[in-house]
């Protein structure tokens, strides 16, 4: 998969020439996240780079540096659980108060220790013929979401972040139908293999 790392913004990995703000890859770097998230949250108003703003083609944005700390607290926040909607919803809260400060906001911590992927299957095989199993994916964005099955694991490949996780038992004896994000939750669709189902009596 090529990188999401692209365009004129990523010409330095340095701070701006007169000191006063970090391009794009620098952020990108520092926050561990894809361009094309920081693009999406910055032409969506999540986090607007407040040093300076694209404005035409051959403009770079310019983040301060507590803009790089805002853009950690939203990716902590994401690595988290909580949802970009949610995310996005807390900030416009803080605006309507007239309190923008994100960056000072206790942030919760990321749960390190392996817990069992316990995501859950919904049972439609009566009404549409298929098992949906809901993957959350907070932050993904559509155009950098890969999902490949590979034996009795699937494989989601999300900008430069890949993770393989084991499929539930029901679901090793389905194939994949097809697949959808939406509101931060990737649905993949499974239709029984004929030759591994029970059939019924």
């Amino acid at each position: 998969m090529q990188s999401s790392l692209s365009g004129r913004e990523e010409d330095s990995a340095v701070p701006d020439s007169d000191g006063l703000g970090y391009r794009g890859v620098t952020a990108c770097h520092a926050v561990s996240i894809s361009y094309r998230q920081l693009d999406y949250w910055a032409r969506t108003g999540l986090v607007v780079p407040s040093v300076r703003d694209a404005s035409g083609s051959g403009t770079q944005r310019l983040y301060s540096f507590r803009d790089m700390v805002v853009l950690k607290v939203v990716k902590r926040l994401l690595d988290a659980g909580v949802s970009l909607q949610n995310i996005r919803k807390a900030i416009e809260a803080l605006r309507s108060r007239g309190t923008d400060d994100l960056a000072a906001l206790p942030v919760p911590g990321v749960n390190t220790a392996p817990t069992p992927v316990e995501w859950p299957v919904t049972d439609r095989l009566a009404d549409d013929g298929v098992l949906v199993w809901h993957i959350p994916l907070p932050g993904a964005i559509r155009d950098e979401l890969d999902l490949v099955r590979r034996g009795d694991e699937l494989v989601v490949t999300v900008g430069q972040f890949r993770r393989i996780v084991p499929l539930p038992s029901a679901l090793r004896r389905c194939a994949v139908a097809g697949a959808a994000l939406r509101e931060g939750e990737l649905r993949v669709r499974f239709t029984p293999d004929p030759g591994l189902w029970p059939r019924e009596k």
